[in-house]
C-alpha cells in the first residue's frame, strides 16, 4: 500500500539518450515506470559493454541477488553491496558456512562510519536454527509486501526468536511449504500475541480490548488506535500474506500452485491489493462519525478518510459524503448507506 500511495504522483515519460543531461529531479524521473525500465536497460547495456556480467530480474531482485552471491561464494570471497535490510536477512538464511567468505556492505553514509557484515560470523553467532527461522521474524514485522506493525521494532522479533520456544514453534509452521490455511492462521495469531506480550492462551478477539482498557486507565494522553493489536480477522489475512508472498518467495522455492488471490490478496485491474479484513473496520455507529477536514473535494491521496480505506461521511467538512469520488455507494434496496470502502 505504501508503494501504491507513492506511485499516485507520476512524473512524465522522457525519451532520453545516454548523453542527455537530466533536467528534472531524480525522484520525479524514476516515479515513471517506463523511465525507470528504460534506464535499467540502458545501464545494463553500458555495463555489458564494459565487460561486466549483468542479470536483470523480472520482479523483485532481492532473491536473485542473494542467490548469485551465494553461488559466487562457493569459489571465492564475495561481497554484496546494498542498503536493503532484506538482503542481510536473506544472506543469513541462504549462506552456506562451508563456502568462501561472504560479506554484506551497505553504501557508506556521509555522517556514519562504514559497516561491513561478515555473514559467516553473524550466522555462527545467531545459530543455524535462528537463521533458518529469521525470514518469518523479519516478514512478520514488516518488509516490502507486508505491513509494518506500528510501534514494534525488528529487534523484538529477533529476541523472541532467540529466547522463546513458543515463537519458534509458530515460525516453524511458516517455513513448511505444506502448511494449511488453518495452521497459518493459528500460528500467525499466536506469534502476534507473543509480540504484543499477551499471556499464554490469549485471544486476539479479546486482547485488543484488554490492551485498550489498560492504556486508558494508565495513559496521560489520548490513546491512538494504531497502538492496539490487530483483530483476529485482520491477523488472519496478514498471516496469509506473510506466509505466501514473502516467506515462501524468500526461500527461493515457492509452490507454483499457490495463488496470491487465495492468500490475502485481491486482483484489481491486474494489480494486487492486500485484503485487510472481511469485517467492518469498526462498528457502524463509529464509522458514521469518522470525518476528514479536506477543504476541497477529494482530489489527492491526502484525504484522511481515503488513506484509512474509509468512505467519506456526512460529517466531512466539504463533501458531506456525497460530493466526492470517495463517497459511499448507495444500495437502492437499502435505505442505509453501504459504508464499505
Amino acid at each position: 500500500m505504501a508503494h501504491s500511495q507513492r506511485s499516485r504522483t507520476v512524473g512524465r515519460e522522457i525519451f532520453f539518450t545516454a548523453d542527455m543531461q537530466l533536467k528534472v529531479k531524480k525522484e520525479e524521473f524514476l516515479s515513471c515506470k517506463k523511465n525507470k525500465a528504460r534506464f535499467i536497460c540502458a545501464l545494463a547495456d553500458h555495463l555489458r559493454a564494459k565487460g561486466v556480467s549483468v542479470s536483470q530480474a523480472s520482479g523483485d531482485a532481492d532473491v536473485p541477488i542473494v542467490e548469485a552471491a551465494v553461488a559466487s561464494s562457493r569459489y571465492h570471497d564475495t561481497a554484496v553491496v546494498g542498503d536493503d535490510t532484506d538482503l542481510l536477512v536473506l544472506l543469513c538464511y541462504h549462506c552456506d558456512l562451508s563456502s568462501k567468505k561472504l560479506f554484506f556492505a551497505p553504501e557508506p553514509k556521509s555522517n556514519k562510519a562504514p559497516r561491513i557484515w561478515d555473514i559467516h560470523t553473524l550466522k555462527e553467532k545467531l545459530g543455524q536454527d535462528t537463521c533458518h527461522l529469521i525470514l518469518f521474524a523479519h516478514a512478520l514485522l514488516g518488509c516490502d509486501s507486508t505491513s509494518r506493525i506500528h510501534g514494534v521494532g525488528k529487534c523484538l522479533a529477533l529476541k523472541r526468536l532467540i529466547e522463546g520456544n513458543d515463537f519458534r514453534k509458530s515460525a516453524a509452521v511458516f517455513m513448511q511449504k505444506s502448511a494449511s490455511k488453518e495452521e497459518i492462521k493459528t500460528a500467525g495469531e499466536d506469534a502476534l500475541l507473543i509480540i504484543y506480550g499477551s499471556s499464554k492462551g490469549g485471544n486476539l478477539n479479546k486482547f485488543p480490548r484488554e490492551v485498550f482498557e489498560k492504556k486508558v486507565t494508565t495513559a496521560n494522553s489520548f490513546v491512538h488506535p494504531e497502538h492496539l493489536p490487530p483483530t483476529s480477522d485482520a491477523a488472519k489475512f496478514y498471516s496469509y500474506r506473510v506466509f505466501f508472498y514473502q516467506v515462501q518467495v524468500w526461500t527461493g522455492e515457492p509452490d507454483p500452485e499457490l495463488k496470491a488471490e487465495e492468500w490475502g490478496w485481491k486482483n484489481k485491474d491486474d494489480f494486487l491489493y492486500p485484503l485487510t479484513t472481511d469485517l467492518p473496520p469498526a462498528p457502524r455507529v463509529l464509522l458514521k462519525i469518522v470525518k476528514c477536514s479536506c477543504r476541497l473535494q477529494r482530489s489527492s491521496a491526502r484525504c484522511s478518510c481515503f488513506i484509512n480505506s474509509l468512505v467519506c461521511t456526512s460529517a466531512c467538512r466539504t463533501c458531506k459524503g456525497t460530493m466526492c469520488p470517495n463517497s459511499p455507494k448507495i444500495d437502492s434496496n437499502n435505505d442505509e448507506e453501504n459504508l464499505e470502502p
